[in-house]
């Protein structure tokens, strides 16, 4: 078993038979999650039995796009049409200009002047933009940049990627300048990003992937906002091999997370046996979760401690304090 600091959070990899070994609670000692790799399908059962969750590395989140902006906006609550509605109105008091150019370097740099600041200021923020900034550059030309100018200051910008192979848009990256982060500016930058991958004649638009631990570097906030705008987590690997594999992870103390903290596992049985289902994490055992209860109705809520030792005998007989979430 390999213990490794990963942004803030310590995770014990372990191979299937650590993870099940009686003596696991000297095993990880130290550890936040203990994490099993690609684990093979015989072991599934015991590792739920264990405690831990089944789960997709990455998910990625993904909309039909509908022939007009009025029927992709029918996919989505009345709620989130009218926050939309809003969010337009107030861009456009605001005297913003909306665009959708291509990616050259003075656009680049000028959204990376957005980005950084705005990742920097999270507790587990990671530059991905940065890191992977010359892969970018070199595939620009498949790159659509919805901007919103203000006096010709760039305040909003989003990095789309064409994926016309799988008829899809998908979001890599975008930031709002501090000002406009409460006016919902993001979700206007969002919408002209779907109506540019439709007018590109492409069916389908994704607000990227996200590593499946919301409440680490990703937040569980942001589940209910991809919610809220018609999109559907899926399993990355299902949509791109390329991209991630299934793992198991279990949650032991939540001091380097958020509480609640939350992740997408698959439901008792094999990959691909149905929709994901929506694991929470916190301190109590019952956290608020109305905002996911219509799109996750079989959510599961599991206590976990916020700090003290990262495991003892209890904490890994799991689920602790776990069932359906009462209506």
């Amino acid at each position: 078993m390999e213990l490794t600091d990963f942004h803030g959070v310590v995770v014990a990899l372990a191979d299937a038979d650590e993870s099940l070994d009686a003596n696991l609670a000297t095993l990880a000692r130290g550890a936040d999650i203990v994490r099993v790799e690609r684990p093979a399908a015989g072991c599934w059962d015991d590792l739920r039995a264990r405690g831990f969750v089944l789960k997709p590395q990455y998910v990625s989140w993904q909309a039909r796009l509908a022939g007009s902006e009025e029927e992709y906006l029918a996919a989505m609550a009345k709620r989130e049409r009218q926050s939309l509605r809003r969010a337009a109105r107030q861009a456009a008091q605001a005297g913003l200009d909306l665009s959708v150019r291509g990616l050259d370097g003075p656009l680049l740099e000028e959204f990376l002047s957005l980005y950084v600041p705005a990742i920097s200021a999270m507790r587990h923020g990671v530059l991905i933009a940065v890191e992977e900034r010359a892969e970018i550059w070199a595939q620009r030309d498949a790159y659509l940049v919805v901007c919103a100018h203000q006096g010709g200051q760039l305040v909003g910008c989003s990095l789309v990627r064409r994926e016309p192979e799988r008829d899809t848009a998908r979001l890599r990256f975008s930031a709002v300048a501090a000002e406009f982060r409460e006016t919902s500016l993001a979700r206007v930058l969002y919408l002209n990003a779907a109506n540019a991958a439709r007018a590109a004649g492409l069916s389908c638009f994704g607000l990227g992937k996200d590593r499946n631990l919301y409440g680490h570097i990703a937040q569980p906030g942001l589940i209910a906002f991809k919610l809220a705008l018609g999109q559907t987590p899926h399993p990355s690997q299902q949509l791109d091999p390329a991209v991630g594999y299934d793992q198991a992870d279990l949650i032991l103390r939540l001091g380097a997370l958020a509480d609640p903290s939350m992740m997408l596992g698959y439901p008792d049985g094999q990959p691909g046996g149905g929709p994901l289902r929506l694991e929470v994490f916190s301190a109590t055992g019952e956290a608020d979760i109305r905002a996911f209860r219509r799109r996750f109705p079989g959510a599961r809520q599991h206590q976990r401690p916020l700090a003290g030792p990262s495991v003892n005998d209890q904490a890994l007989n799991v689920p602790l304090q776990e069932g359906m979430v009462p209506s």
